[in-house]
């Protein structure tokens, strides 16, 4: 009979350690759940930082691409001014050759 009652403690209490053990998994399941549900929550948050980024870099690179052709546009402005300068001396030059032939002719 105490046998009996020792065996049925014992059972208790295997059962009881049972039941924590148990209690612990669904405690660890439960962490870790929370876990992946954070990760998955970071994971989306990188992933909108990084479309945040390469937007960035994006018009960076159209801005550059706008200065470097307002550069060009600069540039080829300066050159055509330039040349409308020159054109504008060379007719200067030619009214003025054909003034003196105009007085040349007139004597």
């Amino acid at each position: 009979q105490q046998a009996l009652t020792e065996i049925q403690q014992q059972m208790g209490s295997l059962h009881d350690e049972l039941k924590d053990t148990k209690r612990g998994s669904e405690d660890m399941q439960q962490v870790l759940t929370e876990v992946q549900k954070q990760m998955s929550s970071l994971d989306a948050e990188m992933k909108e930082a990084r479309k945040d980024a390469e937007g960035m870099q994006q018009a960076l690179q159209e801005l550059n691409v706008k200065t470097i052709g307002t550069e060009k546009d600069s540039k080829i402005a300066a050159k055509s001014t330039e040349g409308l300068q020159q054109a504008l001396t060379e007719i200067q030059q030619q009214m003025g050759s054909l003034h003196d032939e105009l007085k040349d002719t007139k004597r």
